[in-house]
């Protein structure tokens, strides 16, 4: 049965013209078929190696004989075990030891649990992906006095009726209680000279309660005394103000009755016939403003908190380092990013770039081989380690734009794998964006808090009628070599649910971005939720740029296929394979 519409490339045109089926995992390529849709001869990997995909590979990878964490200096204190041992379409399996947890939430470095130290307990216990969360004690209510990593605030100890407080309790120490009875003691129990230093001691509590009370007495008088001159202050000045107010009015002339306010409002209607402060969106500055409900929030402060802490910051910078820019012939067509043992996430339209640069429908994939991916700051940094793709292994999804591509040698020096989100996230409202698709740097750049775009929105309508109110316009500025019915199509597209809808400032370059959610704050785990694929409308791209003016910024979004829906996608391929890219 011919494949014509497979949803990924399991296939490929042999020199004599037939169409062979690939190598399924766990085999190697020997030659070509001899029958029209029939799999080429493969061998079995020998003991020892495994392949994890389908290809025209010649030979199999050696399987890894120990964890990447492995302690050369003292092998019997490992941080890493192996769980699983190396088949013909995996190779071995690797976990932290109890009482590590692998850095940041990329399978990188087994690291030791942290240790919360005093004064603070642990709110969340070390997992496989996240180190021990600590947080601080709170005053008065619970303490922690020794320094681990599972233990959390103990509550304070209440002193009962027959105690008193000697020490209060502190973040790092539990409250001291003391017997009354070390401080009362009845007269035939008591020594001379223990009943002559009570007496001092009651002597010393009297005066020191009585300096008290002398002080409240004080301080009383001295706040009455402040407000009665203030009121009488504000009095004279309100009957000053009011004398200098009406000699002021008299001062204008019959021209002018109004207070200031509305002499400012009528002086602002003179430029251009209507009130300039009735326009205003917000109201001129009042003791309200100031000092009501929102004088919490701080003067200046944002509606949205966007900020970023320095351990979000340094997860997103780890999160940097495994994005890469694709080049073919020094020139970068895309973004991609390392997923799995060795592969590569891209757009399917950046791979298409490199296979079929005319667009006239000839795919070479050899010219795989030619490209490359580097994962430094400058994409075009002549000192930049390139890693080349191998053109008999690949992955491709047209509907959703999406490719798998994967990198044909390794050094054992590549970025962690970044983690794959198969499950939806609808409880984010921003995302954010690492790639080289900046207008005004070519350089790598980490976008922050991407506005994600609903579909019934406002945002979307306003779209809408300005591309329908300029549609003329759009399509007298369409370069030559496109046609009319691109402009036509307008937003066609934007309402698909496998697709994420945001506004960001990245342009072209940054196709095959990952898109990144903090998924789960509190814990610190960012997931890639999609890929960044497209634009809308896409006839904006084919516009001159004059004509480019009449789309407001607002009205152009971006998009980006749902990891969900790509997990989706692929649940055909081998379970080791999707394992190893979504495990």
């Amino acid at each position: 049965m011919k494949c014509a519409n497979c949803l990924w490339a399991i296939t490929y045109t042999a020199d004599s013209g037939l169409t062979c089926y690939l190598c399924p995992p766990g085999m190697f390529f020997v030659k070509d078929c001899s029958q029209d849709y029939e799999t080429a001869v493969c061998s079995p990997c020998p003991n020892g190696h495994y392949k994890a995909i389908y290809g025209k590979a010649d030979k199999c990878q050696p399987c890894s004989s120990v964890c990447p964490n492995t302690n050369y200096e003292s092998p019997a204190d490992q941080p890493e075990i192996i769980t699983a041992n190396c088949t013909s379409t995996t190779d071995i399996k690797c976990e932290c030891k109890p009482g590590f947890w692998r850095e940041g939430v990329f399978h990188g470095m087994c690291r030791r649990s942290k240790l919360c130290e005093e004064g603070h307990g642990v709110k969340a216990l070390a997992t496989g992906n996240a180190d021990t969360i600590c947080e601080p004690c709170e005053p008065g209510q619970t303490f922690s006095n020794k320094s681990s990593a599972s233990e959390k605030c103990q509550p304070c100890t209440k002193c009962d009726a027959l105690m008193y407080v000697g020490r209060a309790c502190q973040p790092k120490r539990d409250t001291e209680c003391i017997l009354l009875s070390t401080l009362f003691t009845t007269e035939s129990t008591t020594s001379p000279n223990t009943q002559e230093s009570h007496n001092t001691l009651y002597l010393g509590i009297g005066l020191g309660l009585g300096a008290l009370v002398f002080a409240g007495v004080v301080i009383i008088s001295l706040v009455w005394w402040k407000r009665n001159h203030a009121a009488r202050s504000s009095s004279k000045d309100q009957h000053s103000s009011s004398e200098s107010t009406h000699s002021s009015e008299s001062d204008l002339g019959p021209t002018s009755k109004n207070d200031g306010f509305n002499a400012m409002s009528e002086t602002s209607t003179l430029n251009g016939g209507h009130n300039i402060l009735s326009n205003l969106s917000c109201p001129v500055e009042s003791d309200h403003c100031i000092s009501g409900p929102s004088v919490d929030r701080g003067i200046l402060k944002k509606e949205k908190d966007n900020t970023l802490s320095q351990s979000m910051m340094d997860i997103y910078c780890d999160v940097m380092l495994s994005v890469g820019a694709i080049i073919r012939s020094n020139e970068v067509v895309g973004t991609g990013f390392r997923v799995g043992k060795q592969y590569i996430v891209t757009a399917r339209h950046v791979v298409m770039e490199i296979i079929d640069p005319r667009k006239c429908g000839a795919q070479i994939f050899s010219k795989l081989k030619e490209a490359s991916i580097v994962f430094t700051d400058n994409p075009l940094d002549p000192s930049a380690m390139h890693y080349n793709f191998n053109a008999e292994s690949f992955y491709f999804d047209k509907d959703l734009d999406f490719a798998i591509l994967e990198i044909a040698h390794t050094d054992g020096m590549l970025p962690k794998k970044l983690t794959l989100r198969k499950e939806p996230f609808n409880r984010v409202d921003t995302v954010s964006l690492i790639g080289y698709g900046h207008p005004g740097n070519p350089n790598k750049h980490f976008e922050n808090s991407c506005q994600i775009i609903d579909i019934n929105s406002r945002a979307i309508d306003i779209a809408h009628t300005v591309f329908r109110q300029n549609i003329d316009i759009f399509r007298e500025g369409l370069l030559q070599t496109y046609d009319r019915s691109m402009v036509d199509n307008g937003y066609q597209g934007y309402e698909s649910q496998h697709l994420i809808l945001m506004h960001c400032f990245m342009e072209h370059g940054a196709s095959g971005s990952p898109i990144l959610a903090c998924v789960n704050p509190s814990a610190g785990i960012v997931e890639v939720v999609g890929v960044l694929t497209r634009g809308f409308p896409e006839f904006y791209f084919c516009l001159d740029k004059r004509h480019k003016n009449y789309l407001p910024d607002n009205c152009r979004f971006e998009a980006g296929s749902r990891m969900e829906s790509i997990h989706e996608r692929m649940t055909g391929l081998p379970n080791e394979m999707m394992a190893d890219l979504f495990g």
